[in-house]
Parts: C-alpha cells; structure tokens; sequence
C-alpha cells in the first residue's frame, strides 16, 4: 500500500518532524495549505478522515484560541477550521508542542481552563495533545498510519458488504 503524507507549508519549524517522518520510508509532500490542521495522510487519491493541527506552545495555542480577527460571522480561524471538520466528518487531533500544557493551563485563569476543556465537548471530533518536541515526529507517523490502516479496513468491509 502506497501512502503519502502531506505537509502544510504554514506550519513552520517542523525540520525535526519532517525528517522523522522520513526515517519510516514515508513519502512527504509539502502543501499550501490544508482546509484544517498541518499534516494528513493520503493512500492513492483517498485522504484519511483525519489532520493533526500543531502548535508550538500553550502561548501559541492560547494566540489562536484567542485571536480577535473574526472572519464576516465572527468567529476566529482556528474555531472556524474546528467548525469545518465536524461538518466534514474528520477528526482533528490538536498537538501542543509544550510538555507542560497541562500544568500552565491549570494555574491560569479559570475562564481559560474551563473554554479549552470545553472544546473537546463541543467538537468530539476533537483531542488535544500535550507532547514534548522530542516525540512529535514520531507520534505523527504513528498516529496517522494506524488512522491509515483501520480507514482502509473499514474501506475494505464496505465493498465486501455493498458490492
């Protein structure tokens, strides 16, 4: 089975991701940009239902949750790129390149706290990740070519029921 990843140009820094990703052999291909995270899996011309979105930091989490430019319904783009994958079926895992997410987002503000666990209920199609730069790359790969793996069975049990 050939499979592509694909990575967007707009996320920045990633050398350390990208060559991860090519020490498995996998072929990577750099995008404009895609229509929600940062990195997708790919078989033939079937993309996964499923795009990792990375940020940096709890800071640049916090900028994009955050941000005050609203788009003509006044909503921000990260909330709008959220809205867009549950319409679409596809499943957002949200990495958060900060080993300590966890420990800055329990002793900020209680409104932060309370609207960043908020969004996994309003987007179940969402999970936040909290992961050292030191096995990004490597749960990337892994994430998406097991998300590969059970996509092409359910694929596969498809055909074999409808065909």
């Amino acid at each position: 089975m050939e499979y592509k990843i694909f990575v967007s140009k707009e996320d920045k820094n990633n050398d350390h991701i990208v060559n991860a990703l090519m020490k498995h052999g996998v072929d990577v291909e750099r995008i404009g940009r895609l229509l929600i995270g940062d990195y997708l899996i790919q078989v033939g011309t079937l993309s996964v239902p499923v795009q990792i979105k990375r940020l940096n930091s709890y800071e640049d989490f916090l900028n994009a949750l955050l941000d005050a430019k609203l788009n003509a319904n006044g909503v921000n783009e990260f909330i709008k790129r959220l809205d867009r994958a549950k319409s679409n079926k596809t499943k957002v895992i949200l990495l958060i390149e900060d080993s300590n997410f966890y420990s800055k987002l329990f002793s900020d503000k209680k409104d932060i706290k309370d609207r960043v666990l908020n969004l996994e209920a309003l987007y179940p199609n969402l999970n936040i990740v909290a992961i050292d730069k030191n096995f990004i790359g490597e749960y990337i790969y892994s994430t998406l070519y097991l998300r590969l793996k059970e996509y092409c069975k359910e694929i596969k049990e498809y055909l074999k029921k409808y065909h």
